[in-house]
């Protein structure tokens, strides 16, 4: 189990074989719509799920009402008697223009990171970060929301 955060949450009021299945099917949503699912609480009758989509290369999103209603099929088919409550949060386009290399070293420091830190967080040769870092290669959109999501927290 991991794909949906807190779900152990969920282990007194439904079957393992429903808490299986509701991972399965998050999994496909995580892989397809880069939606994370996260139990936050139950208050008998009410089960309060969120949902947030994440950036993702195809640059697909869903709005709020999509994303509630596919939500709430997700879990309603083992959620019956319970009132699901979803807090749907759609993705957010970036501001990726903040993401230069004078801010992405500010950050670094900040944060005490180096560019072994990023290496192993990534797999990404730290050659290549070097070369970012040194402006001895572009910044793609790709990469700046690399550096945004690795730095901004």
């Amino acid at each position: 189990m991991g794909n949906i955060k807190n779900i152990e949450i969920l282990a007194d009021i439904i079957k393992v074989e429903d808490l299986e299945w509701l991972e399965s099917a998050a999994d496909f949503h995580i892989n397809h719509s880069h939606i994370i699912l996260e139990v936050i609480s139950v208050n008998n009758p009410d089960v309060n799920i969120k949902a947030e989509q994440q950036w993702n290369i195809l640059e697909k999103y869903t709005d709020v009402d999509t994303l509630t209603e596919r939500v709430r099929g997700l879990f309603e088919k083992v959620l019956t008697g319970y009132n699901l409550c979803v807090e749907a949060v759609p993705f957010g386009e970036l501001n990726l223009d903040i993401v230069t290399m004078d801010w992405i070293r500010h950050k670094m420091t900040v944060h005490n990171t180096t560019v072994n830190d990023l290496s192993n967080a990534t797999g990404i040769p730290s050659s290549k970060f070097v070369k970012w870092i040194n402006n001895e290669a572009t910044l793609s959109k790709t990469v700046k929301s690399m550096f945004y999501y690795l730095l901004s927290k």
